[in-house]
């Protein structure tokens, strides 16, 4: 379903932009980047969030 509308987990979209996995994770605790939870508490964003 995350496919379809965009959306990646913090894994998929480091490794489409040839970042560490963990960078996502730190940009979403400095509040560069919005993210969305899942209900199991799992990071998601938006395809175009990482297009500047």
């Amino acid at each position: 379903m995350y496919a379809v509308i965009g959306i990646l987990g913090p894994w998929n979209a480091a490794r489409l932009l040839g970042m560490h996995p963990q960078t996502p994770r730190v940009w979403d605790v400095q509040g560069k980047v919005r993210v969305v939870r899942t209900p199991g508490g799992k990071r998601r964003v938006c395809n175009s969030h990482w297009i500047w």
